[in-house]
C-alpha cells in the first residue's frame, strides 16, 4: 500500500457527511458525533423518506438534509464522509466518494468481494484519499491489554483463537436477512472474526467453512476452520439467528486468556478478562469505554495528521477470506 503523505490540509472541526440514517446511524452515531462537536460537524446527512427528513430537521438543525446520496456529496459542504448504508452499497458509495476526494469511514463489512476491496483500494491510493471500516470494537482498550499480554511471551506462543459472535434477530423483515442487500450472518458479524485474526497476526494458510443458509437465502449461520502460520487454529463462530454470544478466548503453549464480551459491550460497563497460566488464574477489569468515540477519534487523528497507509493492508486479507468462506457454501 502507498505510505505516501498527502499534503491536502483539513480544518477542524472536520465537516463530515453521512450516507444512511437508520437506526444505527441515529441511535448510536449521532450522539458521539455530537460529544465530538469540536472534532467533526455534521455537515450534510441523507434522508429516505419525509418522517426521517422531519425527524432529523429536529435533532440536527444546523445539518442540510439530502434526499440524494450525490447530491450531498456533489454539494461541497463536506471533508470526509460516514457510510451508513445497506452492505450492497458500500463499495460504490465509497468510490464515489473517494472520486470526490473525500476521506471514507465505511460501516462493515465495506466490501462484499475481494475485487471490489482492490478496487476502492487503488480509487483511495490515487486520490490521497483515506479508507477505514468502522469495526469499532478494535478501539476498546481491553484488546489493547490482551495484545500487551501476548507481547510479553509469557504465556508462550498462539496455538488457538476460538471466537464467537452471534444473537438471534426475529424480525423477518429486517435488511439483515434480505439478500438483495448482501445480508446474512457473515456480512454482519462473521466479518468481525475475520479481523480479530489480522489484530493477532494470525496469517491464514488454509480453511474450511460452512454456512447455514435460510429461506431468503441468506447465511443464519456458520463456522470456520481456518489454519494459520507457525500451526495455530482459529474456530470461528457466527449467527443472526443461534444463542447470543459474543466472546473469544487465546490459547498460547503456557496459558490461555479470554475475552468475555469482545465485540459489543455497553459504554458505562468493565470489561471482563479472564488470564490463565500453569500457575495461577486472574481476573482483569478494564475501565468502561466507548469504542465508538474512540473509532471516530482515530478517524479524526487519521485523516487530519495524514501520516497513514490510505488503506489498511487487512482490508483486502479480510475480504478475501470472506468471499472464501462466503463461496463455500453459496457457490462462486
Amino acid at each position: 500500500m502507498l505510505l505516501i503523505k498527502s499534503v491536502r490540509q483539513i480544518i477542524s472541526p472536520i465537516r463530515l457527511g453521512i450516507l444512511g440514517s437508520g437506526q444505527h446511524a441515529q441511535r448510536v452515531i449521532l450522539p458521539v458525533l455530537t460529544e465530538l462537536a469540536n472534532k467533526f460537524a455534521i455537515s450534510a446527512i441523507s434522508a429516505s423518506s419525509n418522517e426521517k427528513h422531519q425527524l432529523l430537521s429536529e435533532k440536527l438543525p444546523a445539518t442540510k438534509i439530502f434526499d440524494s446520496y450525490s447530491g450531498l456529496l456533489n454539494s461541497g459542504l463536506v471533508d470526509a464522509i460516514y457510510i451508513a448504508l445497506p452492505n450492497h452499497l458500500h463499495a460504490e458509495w465509497t468510490t464515489k466518494a473517494l472520486s470526490l476526494k473525500l476521506d471514507v469511514l465505511c460501516e462493515k463489512p465495506g466490501v462484499i468481494t475481494a475485487n471490489e476491496a482492490v478496487s476502492t483500494a487503488a480509487a483511495a491510493n490515487l486520490q490521497h484519499c483515506y479508507i477505514r471500516d468502522a469495526f469499532m470494537y478494535k478501539f476498546h482498550p481491553q484488546h489493547q491489554f490482551i495484545q500487551s499480554q501476548i507481547k510479553l511471551h509469557q504465556l508462550g506462543e498462539i496455538k488457538a483463537l476460538t471466537a464467537s459472535f452471534s444473537y438471534y434477530l426475529d424480525d423477518p423483515m429486517n435488511i439483515r436477512l434480505k439478500a438483495d442487500c448482501a445480508g446474512g450472518a457473515l456480512n454482519d458479524v462473521g466479518c468481525y472474526l475475520i479481523d480479530l485474526l489480522h489484530m493477532y497476526d494470525l496469517k491464514p494458510t488454509s480453511l474450511e467453512s460452512s454456512l447455514r443458509i435460510g429461506s431468503t437465502g441468506v447465511d443464519l449461520a456458520g463456522q470456520a476452520k481456518i489454519s494459520c502460520l507457525n500451526g495455530a487454529t482459529a474456530i470461528l463462530n457466527f449467527g443472526c439467528q443461534t444463542e447470543k454470544s459474543n466472546t473469544y478466548t487465546i490459547t498460547c503453549a503456557a496459558g490461555s486468556i479470554t475475552c468475555h464480551q469482545a465485540f459489543h459491550i455497553p459504554r458505562n460497563k468493565q470489561a471482563r478478562i479472564s488470564i490463565r497460566s500453569n500457575t495461577e488464574q486472574l481476573v482483569k477489569f478494564c475501565p468502561p469505554a466507548n469504542h465508538y468515540r474512540l473509532m471516530f477519534e482515530d478517524f479524526y487523528c487519521t485523516i487530519t495528521e495524514r501520516t497513514a497507509s490510505f488503506v489498511e493492508p487487512r482490508r483486502i486479507l479480510r475480504a478475501e477470506l470472506l468471499e472464501q468462506i462466503r463461496n463455500s457454501s453459496y457457490g462462486a
